[in-house]
């Protein structure tokens, strides 16, 4: 369409004469993480990444740094010693006491040993703990244990079209944020897979004698609104 027309309806009949600027497809919205980055990148190669706070950051997120986007992969080991334990710890203790509560934040999965624990709540040095998380094995640990904790990441580098820069300590992470119907839809998903898992469902009714339905996974029924919403027409 010529930039000045006046007749918005008459369309170029020459083969690929139409040209449309705009993204199509591209969701960019991102939100600020209260977590920044723990170490400099200083490397575009480099696929590992450290935040200030493990709690912030978990496999499966993209996150913007500067003008560049990654991939949050798997987590990687834990920052060794990050503090200590000031008294010794049995099998059962849920309340721990360390050297620095300030360097821990809620949420955050800390190493004892070859035990992870995940953080409940701090208050001062005295720190509240699930113990045995990712199923490691609740037990004893001694007086001045280091205390690790995972905020190492590998990372995919330069995603959604980016270019892997470097980053330096302390700078701003961003974490992109899905449409709230793509969120909320995806949640509705997951529930009902879980609801179906427990209760066995293997989407078959009857029996033998009567004869068996089997049934497609059903799923939630704003879907077809959802579809429509992201349906990229077909332009003849």
């Amino acid at each position: 369409m010529a930039p000045d027309a006046s007749n918005i309806s008459a369309w170029d009949i020459d083969a690929d004469g139409i040209s449309i600027t705009g993204k199509i497809g591209k969701y960019d919205a991102s939100n600020a993480l209260s977590a920044t980055l723990g170490a400099a990148i200083e490397s575009t190669s480099a696929t590992g990444m450290r935040v200030s706070d493990g709690a912030q950051v978990s496999p499966g997120m993209v996150l913007l740094l500067g003008d560049e986007w990654v991939f949050v992969r798997a987590t990687a080991a834990p920052v060794a010693a990050v503090t200590t334990i000031s008294a010794a710890l049995d099998a059962k203790d849920e309340i721990i006491t360390v050297a620095d509560g300030s360097l821990l934040h809620v949420g955050e999965i800390i190493r004892i040993g070859v035990e992870q624990a995940r953080v409940l709540d701090i208050n001062g040095n005295t720190v509240a703990l699930q113990r045995g998380w990712n199923k490691t094995t609740k037990t004893t640990h001694s007086i001045s244990s280091n205390v690790d904790v995972y905020r190492n990441f590998t990372i995919e580098r330069g995603v959604n079209g980016s270019t892997a820069a470097t980053h330096l300590i302390n700078a701003t992470i961003q974490q992109q944020v899905v449409p709230e119907d793509v969120n909320g839809l995806a949640r509705k998903i997951a529930t009902r897979m879980l609801k179906d898992a427990s209760s066995g469902y293997s989407g078959r009714v009857g029996d033998d004698a009567t004869g068996q339905s089997i049934y497609t996974y059903i799923m939630p029924h704003e879907l077809d609104e959802f579809l429509d919403a992201y349906r990229i027409a077909n332009v003849g």
